[in-house]
C-alpha cells in the first residue's frame, strides 16, 4: 500500500502545482494590464493632441466663371534650335539697300526679300562700255594708220 500511497501523493501534488485553466498565471495577467495602459495612454495622447493642436481649416478661393483670353508664355533656359534650316545663296553680293523678309517669314516664289545696292556694279558695267568705246576709238585710230 505503500507504493499507491506514494503514487497517489505525487499525483495530489502534481495537480495542486499545475496551473487552474480558469485562473491565468500572474506575469500573464501582467502583460495584459500593462498592453491595456499602453493603448489607454496612446488614446489619451492622441486625443490631447487634436485638442491642443487642431488642423487648420481647409479654405478655397473661388471665382465666377467667365469668358476671357488665354495667354500663353514659356520660361526657360537654353538656346532655341529651328526645325528646318535652308541655305538660300544669291548670284551677286553686295550691300543690302532694302530688307523685306525677316526670320521665319513665309516667302513664295518670286517674291522680292532683299535689294543689294547697284552702285558698285553699275560702276562695272560703266568700266565695260568705256573700254569698249575705247577699243572702237582705238580701232578706229589703228584703220586710219594703216590706211596711209
Amino acid at each position: 500500500m505503500d507504493s499507491d500511497s506514494s503514487s497517489e501523493s505525487a499525483g495530489q501534488d502534481a495537480l495542486a502545482n499545475a496551473p487552474s485553466a480558469s485562473a491565468p498565471p500572474s506575469r500573464q495577467r501582467r502583460r495584459w494590464l500593462v498592453a491595456i495602459a499602453c493603448a489607454l495612454l496612446a488614446l489619451a495622447a492622441g486625443i490631447a493632441y487634436r485638442m491642443l493642436w487642431p488642423s487648420p481649416a481647409v479654405s478655397y478661393v473661388t471665382m465666377p466663371v467667365t469668358t476671357g483670353s488665354v495667354t500663353r508664355t514659356v520660361t526657360a533656359t537654353g538656346g532655341v534650335n529651328p526645325v528646318l534650316t535652308i541655305v538660300v545663296g544669291s548670284y551677286v553680293s553686295g550691300v543690302i539697300r532694302e530688307l523685306h523678309c525677316d526670320f521665319n517669314t513665309r516667302v513664295e516664289k518670286g517674291q522680292v526679300c532683299a535689294k543689294i545696292d547697284p552702285r558698285p556694279h553699275q560702276a562695272a558695267v560703266d568700266d565695260a562700255n568705256v573700254s569698249e568705246s575705247d577699243i572702237s576709238s582705238i580701232r578706229e585710230g589703228n584703220k586710219a594708220s594703216f590706211s596711209v
